[in-house]
């Protein structure tokens, strides 16, 4: 993942994650198997809120492909409709550990076009 993420307010966010360790060994990636682990995601306006406080917080435990080291959070659109414009802090950490596997930013962006439907 990149170190900023950019998505529009009211949209679906949906971010593909890839679980992988270096293996020293074969100088290789190899997936994470997430049978039995949970990624936690969680987007603040400032770094000092209590996560209670987040803008948006993701949980998951049935993966893409959990032996295959796949994820994916979703964030729906009628959660994301509530977040105004702006630069967030966010990262998603790995459980058991707790393990950070990305931190960085989200920059929410208003749509132009506002109607769903013609």
């Amino acid at each position: 993942m990149q170190d900023m993420i950019e998505e529009y307010r009211g949209d679906l966010w949906e971010w593909e994650i890839v679980v992988s360790a270096y293996d020293e060994d074969t100088r290789e990636e190899t997936p994470v198997d997430l049978n039995s682990a949970t990624l936690l995601a969680t987007i603040k306006r400032r770094l000092d809120d209590a996560d209670e406080d987040a803008m948006l917080t993701a949980e998951v435990s049935a993966h893409t492909n959990a032996s295959g080291g796949v994820s994916a959070l979703r964030f729906e659109s009628e959660k994301t409709i509530g977040v105004e414009p702006g630069e967030y802090l966010a990262d998603v950490r790995l459980l058991p550990g707790p393990h950070v596997l990305w931190r960085g930013a989200v920059l929410v962006k208003e749509p132009v076009t506002r109607r769903a439907e013609r």
